[in-house]
């Protein structure tokens, strides 16, 4: 009997687990409630409140990561760099170019420690330098691309 009852419970159990993980337009229903009722695949576009989410500007979320072993990027016009280093706030950063790359110091921002980074303005090519806490430096060729 109580093999039964294992049974029984293991079987709803996995019968809730399926249901919670069913598949669908992949917006939830608090979601969908928000935005009228209707979902937007990724990738169209979506407007309201002042907010319009693109391909594009959904591909200028994430940076372009360098590390300091890196000597060249790619980068497109628009795209946010982020350059690696050990201690963001003692970190200096400077571009030869500044109207193809601007830079930005490493800094604190809402109490999340933000590496240096940039962002690609133009094509063309800069020359990044990063100079450490240490003393040590590396410089990156980036090329923007229009």
């Amino acid at each position: 009997m109580r093999r039964i009852v294992a049974l029984a419970a293991a079987a709803a159990l996995a019968a809730t687990f399926v249901a919670g993980c069913s598949s669908g337009s992949g917006t939830d229903s608090a979601d969908q409630a928000a935005a009228g009722g209707e979902s937007t695949p990724v990738g169209d576009t979506m407007e309201g409140d002042g907010i319009e989410i693109t391909d594009e500007n959904l591909a200028m979320l994430a940076p372009i990561v360098v590390v300091p072993d890196q000597t060249e990027a790619l980068a497109n016009v628009g795209d946010g760099l982020e350059f690696m280093v050990d201690d963001p706030l003692g970190a200096t950063i400077e571009s030869d170019n500044p109207a193809v790359v601007e830079v930005i110091p490493g800094r604190e921002d809402g109490g999340i420690t933000r590496n240096p980074g940039g962002t690609a303005l133009s094509a063309g090519t800069a020359n990044v330098t990063v100079t450490n806490a240490d003393g040590t430096s590396f410089v990156v060729v980036v090329t923007i691309e229009g």
